[in-house]
Parts: structure tokens; sequence; C-alpha cells
């Protein structure tokens, strides 16, 4: 196996990574955005089977996320968290305030607010 391979398969399995990334953040975004939804037009019992999925989406957040991945993505995942602060599940508000107080990324959100509210 000569360098150029070794490179190229590096530039690969990275470009498949940035993918694969991309592809679970639509969804889990999918996910979080229409169990905001649902809980915000009183469609409980819709709702009640997605909250255990919703918080491993949140815990994933939390303890798999790299602290590069969470900045690359932070505004992305602000977008999705803000509706759920509302929610009626405590379980949930609990998960998204773990993730706004996330150490490192409490600048990275308090940017992001100012930014919404300056708007």
């Amino acid at each position: 196996v000569d360098a150029s391979e070794v490179k190229e398969s590096t530039e690969t399995a990275g470009q498949l990574e940035v993918l694969a990334q991309d592809r679970l953040l639509a969804t889990m975004g999918t996910i979080l955005s229409r169990y905001a939804s649902l809980d915000q037009a009183g469609r409980d019992a819709e709702n009640r089977h997605r909250e255990a999925i919703v918080c491993l989406a949140l815990d994933g957040v939390m303890e798999q996320f790299s602290d590069e991945q969470f900045a690359r993505h932070a505004a992305q995942v602000y977008g999705w968290l803000t509706p759920l602060i509302l929610v009626k599940s405590e379980a949930v508000r609990a998960r998204v305030a773990k993730v706004f107080e996330r150490k490192n990324e409490k600048p990275v959100f308090e940017r992001l607010m100012r930014k919404t509210l300056d708007a």
C-alpha cells in the first residue's frame, strides 16, 4: 500500500463520517421538531411513545458529540432545542437544560441567543 492509497482511503473515510453525521442530524432534527410540534398541539397521546426517543437523542448529543462536533452543529441544535424548553415532559426539559449548560458550549449558545433576541 503506497502513501496515495492511504491518503485516499483516509479522505473517503472522513467524507463518509461527515455524510453519516449529516444524515443522523437531519433525522434527529425531524424527531425533535415533530415532538415539539405535537406537544404544542396538545397531542399528548401521540407524543407519549416519542418521549423515550427524544430523551435518547438528547443524551446522545451530550454523551457522544465531541466538543468539535458540538461546536460545529450548535446553531442547528439550538434551533431544535428552543421549542423543547416548553414541552410538558420534565424528562425532556431536564435534558434540554443539560445540553444548554454543557460547560464548553455555553458561550456558543449565549451568542446564538443574543443573535435571536437581536433579530
